[in-house]
C-alpha cells in the first residue's frame, strides 16, 4: 500500500505562485533480475496511483539493486552482473517504451531508478517519464 503525500512546489521565480502536486511514493521490491516482471509490478502500482501527478519509485527498481556486492567476493559476481546487464534498460528500447506507455495510460509522471545498459557496463541512473 502506498503512502500518499501532498507537496507544494514553490515556484517563486515563475509568477511567485505555488502549484499543488499529488505524489505517490512506492518502495517496491523488484522481481529479482527480471525487468519484464518488475515492469508489470510497476504497472499495478501506477494504476493505483493514477489519481496522483507523480509516482516515485526507489533506487534501482528495474531490474534490481545489485545486493550481491555485499555478500559475494568480486570473483563470484560475474554471473550476477551478466544477468543484470541482460536485464538492463536502453533508453528507447521496448522496456523503456512500456514504462512510457504506463505513464501515458495512467496520466501520471514516473520517476524510476533503473540500470541502464551502456556500451561497456550497466549504469545506475534515474529516469523521469
Amino acid at each position: 500500500m502506498m503512502q500518499k503525500a501532498e507537496v507544494y512546489l514553490e515556484k517563486e521565480i515563475l509568477h511567485r505562485s505555488s502549484k499543488k502536486v499529488k505524489v505517490a511514493a512506492a518502495q517496491i521490491s523488484s522481481v529479482y533480475i527480471d525487468k519484464d516482471a518488475t515492469i508489470e509490478k510497476i504497472e499495478k502500482f501506477a494504476k493505483e496511483a493514477s489519481n496522483n501527478s507523480l509516482l516515485a519509485l526507489g533506487e534501482s527498481a528495474v531490474p534490481c539493486f545489485p545486493v550481491w556486492n555485499l555478500v559475494h567476493r568480486p570473483v563470484d559476481q560475474h554471473k550476477f552482473y551478466k544477468l543484470l546487464y541482460e536485464n538492463a534498460i536502453e533508453i528507447g528500447d521496448e522496456a523503456y517504451q512500456r514504462l512510457s506507455d504506463i505513464a501515458r495510460k495512467n496520466k501520471i509522471y514516473l520517476s524510476v531508478g533503473i540500470t541502464e545498459k551502456s556500451s561497456k557496463s550497466p549504469e545506475q541512473c534515474g529516469i523521469q517519464i
